[in-house]
């Protein structure tokens, strides 16, 4: 028993030394100082934001799903050869639409197609949400709300603004609208997209 305790008594006392020799590390002593990588606040919560949206699939799957989709039905319409050929298999004679009577109108509904598209799944509303318990950390910081939302909202527009954009011009092209038409429509899909 008196070993024991003496044993138990060691320890104790020299605890922390014999922790900290068995858990540090050996390393020779030539280490130099280099240069320290600094990157901007921005950056550092876009990379945050990267790494939150890839690692829950739902809200990948649920940002993408819109504008693939509206590229898919542009690839559609644009292998078909023509849009015609497409209106035809939705119009016809029995039912008394021309197919210059739905050209014309979706000509007018141009920029909504895609607007449709992109709203099925708007990231940038999703991801405060997605936080979760972590919320209690970033409202911790030393940082703005708006600064915490902009790689947020940046994030929403590198994925569905270069999308939404091919397909809106592509959709343009092949309805024959107008460069005007075309202009106005990426302008409302743009501001659409910032929201």
């Amino acid at each position: 028993i008196a070993v024991s305790a003496l044993y138990f008594w060691f320890v104790s006392a020299n605890y922390k030394k014999i922790n900290t020799l068995i858990l540090t590390k050996r390393t020779n002593g030539n280490f130099k100082m280099s240069g320290q990588k600094q990157n901007s606040l921005f950056k550092c919560l876009f990379v945050r934001e990267v790494k939150q949206w890839a690692a829950c699939s739902g809200a990948v799957l649920n940002h993408l799903i819109g504008p693939l989709l509206s590229l898919a039905l542009v690839i559609y319409v644009v292998a078909s050869g023509s849009v015609t050929k497409v209106l035809e298999n939705f119009t016809g004679e029995d039912i008394g639409v021309s197919v210059g009577d739905v050209l014309f109108y979706c000509r007018g509904i141009l920029p909504l197609i895609p607007v449709f598209f992109v709203s099925v799944g708007i990231y940038t509303c999703c991801s405060v949400s997605l936080e979760g318990k972590s919320v209690w950390l970033i409202k911790s910081l030393p940082v703005k709300y708006s600064d915490f939302l902009k790689p947020k909202l940046a994030l929403g527009l590198l994925i569905s603004l270069p999308i939404t954009l091919i397909v809106e011009i592509l959709f343009g092209v092949t309805f024959s609208a107008s460069a005007f038409e075309i202009i106005f429509s990426v302008l409302l899909v743009t501001l659409y997209c910032l929201s």
